[in-house]
């Protein structure tokens, strides 16, 4: 017996794939954390129906921005397998079979203002669109 299968197979996209793009844009997001390994230091978080102290205060500190190619595509995955399998006896078969996968256009997350690029934008966007 051979059997053979293959085939192309489309991702979709998560809309939460699309939300860093559209909110981590470096002018009206930032991170801000806290959690109670960091009470010695000063930074303990509030209580839990309290809000974080100055939260949304100030510019923000090297805020986080993520991208999105111009020319993206979805994800997708190219597929095919060989099964062979031989009867040596009535009770006794040999089967032996071949997988392959290859995924192609893969997303990404990229912070384009991590340290590693540099931080270009240090306090975000300001209201002009350029770097404050």
């Amino acid at each position: 017996m051979v059997r053979l299968n293959g085939g192309i197979f489309y991702a979709r996209t998560p809309g939460l794939e699309l939300a860093s793009p559209r909110t981590s844009n470096g002018s009206v997001g930032q991170t801000i954390y806290r959690d109670s390994t960091f009470n010695g230091f000063g930074l303990t978080p509030p209580a839990y129906t309290a809000l974080v102290p100055n939260a949304g205060a100030g510019a923000p500190d090297h805020p986080d921005i993520f991208v999105f190619d111009k020319n993206y595509h979805n994800p997708r995955t190219y597929a095919w397998s060989a099964t062979f399998e031989q009867a040596i006896t009535s009770t006794l078969k040999l089967l032996t079979a071949f997988n392959y996968a290859k995924g192609v256009h893969i997303t990404r997350f990229v912070n384009r203002n991590d340290a590693v690029f540099g931080s270009p934008w240090s306090t975000g966007l300001g209201a002009d669109g350029k770097n404050g």
